[in-house]
């Protein structure tokens, strides 16, 4: 999976296999949290992808216990998506998500024009996938939290769609995210995966329920 999955404004999205969980010591005991991540990422002299590890650390403050909540949720070998900032070559986390969905609000410059539209990565299990005539589209369900704080489930359709610039986007999404039944037996293995998307939209269903749905524009496997 690629290691860099977005990135704006002095922030960057990583992903990766967690490789090691080192606690802070002396000054830093109880304080901070180094975890490495491993993922790939392309290098152009070689024509491909590398395995590459990044190493950032979680601290603990009065207002988010980071440290503390990656050490009770994370583990060597588990899957984690970080929102992090650099510096002096140094890299901090703000945030950190097994699943769910990262949003990058739309900026305006002075004179109030759109100078970065909004952009959502959407990741978790791939349940459902739905063919279309140049389109594939795909139903994640994620864990949101209200305005309490309380978890709430929530399906997402996510849709991709030929174009110009990416003929074969929805030909390609479909055959490495779209379930199969196992060779082994009837069972549907499901893949999960980070997509990149553009803004949120919302819908009505016949049943009367709004519905999020977003277009993708890229895909990552996780697994």
């Amino acid at each position: 999976m690629k290691l860099n999955l977005f990135e704006r404004d002095g922030r960057k999205l990583v992903q990766g296999i967690v490789t090691e969980m080192r606690p802070g010591t002396g000054a830093a005991t109880g304080r901070v949290l180094n975890v490495k991540i491993k993922g790939s990422v392309y290098n152009k002299e070689e024509g491909k992808e590398e395995d590459q590890e990044m190493e950032i650390a979680f601290w603990n403050s009065e207002l988010k216990k980071l440290a503390d909540d990656a050490n009770n949720r994370l583990g060597v070998g588990k899957y984690v998506s970080v929102l992090c900032t650099e510096k002096d070559g140094k890299y901090s986390a703000s945030a950190f998500k097994r699943q769910g969905i990262w949003t990058f609000p739309e900026t305006l410059d002075e004179a109030g024009n759109v100078e970065a539209a909004e952009a959502n990565v959407v990741i978790g299990l791939i349940v459902n996938g739905y063919d279309g005539e140049g389109r594939y589209a795909v139903s994640v369900p994620i864990t949101v939290r209200d305005a309490e704080g309380n978890p709430v489930p929530q399906w997402v359709r996510i849709t991709f769609f030929d174009n110009d610039k990416q003929p074969n986007l929805a030909e390609n999404a479909k055959k490495v995210l779209a379930p199969v039944k196992s060779d082994a037996s009837e069972n549907i293995v499901r893949k999960t995966a980070a997509l990149r998307c553009g803004a949120k939209n919302t819908w009505t269903s016949p049943d009367g329920q709004e519905r999020v749905s977003y277009v993708a524009y890229a895909f990552d496997r996780i697994s």
